[in-house]
């Protein structure tokens, strides 16, 4: 997995030896920065935040690692967000509040997760999709999604949140809705990746 933050223009890699790594340009070269992300299977995916204070990685150890720097040892650390990830976490987006994190793997189901880190950001407002988010708190969670979940995606105003998955449907969840579910199946092959534009 790799992706760029725009405005820190920074990039963070992950990849199937089990590492990450933050790049900084400096000098005209790319350094790394060692990511501590404590996995024991190889990463899959990864995806910064908004505001690009953390990032989210997806891997096959069944976990979500939200990774955040920590200024005093000069390193990128991680929490993991276990609850109820039964296979390899496929795909990530971030909700535009920067603290809700949307995960798709492969045991077929989509969820919702809290990933507000109370060391780096403030506590909070209540959104469309929860009032309580303590770290690692579901927030949705779609079961049998009609195969593996391919790609997520939050709308440009956060309260719905659509995805793909490997039997050929798109699916859209409203937050404002009362979390309801709309699915169309298509008779295409199964489409890899979806995105909001704005």
């Amino acid at each position: 997995g790799i992706d760029w933050a725009p405005n820190t223009n920074r990039i963070v890699t992950c990849a199937s030896d089990r590492n990450a790594y933050v790049w900084t340009l400096k000098d005209g070269m790319w350094k790394p920065t060692l990511v501590l992300v404590r996995i024991n299977r190889a990463a899959t995916c990864v995806k910064w935040s908004p505001l690009e204070n953390k990032f989210a990685l997806g891997s096959g150890a069944r976990l979500i690692s939200v990774c955040y720097f920590e200024k005093e040892n000069d390193w990128w650390l991680s929490k993991h967000i276990k609850k109820s990830v039964c296979s390899t976490v496929l795909s990530l987006d971030w909700h535009p509040n920067n603290i809700l994190l949307a995960a798709g793997s492969a045991d077929l189901h989509c969820r919702v997760f809290s990933a507000y880190i109370k060391d780096i950001e403030d506590k909070p407002g209540p959104t469309a999709w929860g009032a309580k988010m303590p770290f690692g708190e579901m927030l949705l969670e779609h079961k049998d999604c009609g195969g593996w979940v391919h790609d997520v995606s939050f709308s440009p105003s956060g309260d719905q949140l659509a995805w793909v998955a490997h039997n050929s449907s798109i699916s859209v969840a409203d937050a404002a809705q009362g979390k309801e579910v709309t699915q169309l199946t298509t008779k295409h092959l199964p489409l890899l990746s979806v995105l909001y534009v704005s």
